[in-house]
């Protein structure tokens, strides 16, 4: 299961994994059929970087410490927590919404649950969001995926985040936020619950 997960991590892999896995466990880049008509919104007609600063979670929480690269989220106290792999360009961890056991395989996500993986990624340049967004984007266009909205924010009133809600030629859809931790890339991204992925996300925040 975890090795599915390279896609985000390596980036020249990114294109032909992401056909294949959209609605596995980790919202990704969907298969291929025929593409919908959607509305997408140009970059230059998106507001520019609206503060939004870390809400007070409406959900029982936990708290996601990473010791790592200094930051933490707050999620669902009752989601099953899975501490994902590292390799060479970056690691991830994975939080499930059900009672999710150590060595489950999970081929799609279950109906009426929510799945966030979050990934730190180690890509260069370094210190270049807009870059590292748009390699994405690329990844999205090649496999077929319609962007249905992108808006960029300030999380914790400063740092600079994009986030989508992308829609796979299936119909299934996903929601990804984009970040820097550092000199790092940080990666939310889910599927199911998208309001409710993007209130954890928006929970982000350094630590000392």
């Amino acid at each position: 299961m975890k090795r599915l997960f390279l896609f985000i991590l390596i980036l020249p892999a990114f294109t032909s994994l992401a056909c294949s896995l959209f609605n596995a466990p980790r919202p990704v880049e969907p298969i291929q059929e025929e593409p919908q008509i959607v509305t997408t919104v140009p970059v230059e007609d998106i507001p520019t970087l609206t503060a939004s600063p870390v809400p007070e979670p409406f959900f029982p929480r936990k708290t996601y410490l990473d010791t790592t690269n200094n930051f933490e989220f707050d999620y669902p106290a009752g989601w099953a927590f899975d501490s994902g792999e590292q390799h060479s360009r970056g690691y991830y961890v994975q939080f499930y919404s059900w009672n999710w056991q150590p060595g489950e395989i999970v081929e799609t996500t279950p109906t009426g649950e929510t799945i966030l993986s979050v990934t730190v990624n180690y890509w260069d340049p370094k210190n270049d969001l807009e870059a590292f967004v748009d390699q994405h984007k690329l990844g999205w266009d090649s496999s077929g995926a319609s962007i249905l909205s992108e808006e960029r924010i300030l999380l914790d009133g400063e740092r600079p985040a994009v986030q989508f809600t992308v829609q796979g030629i299936d119909g299934a859809q996903a929601f990804f936020l984009f970040t820097t931790i550092g000199e790092q890339y940080l990666t939310f991204s889910g599927n199911g619950n998208l309001e409710l992925l993007a209130d954890i996300a928006h929970t982000l925040r350094p630590i000392q």
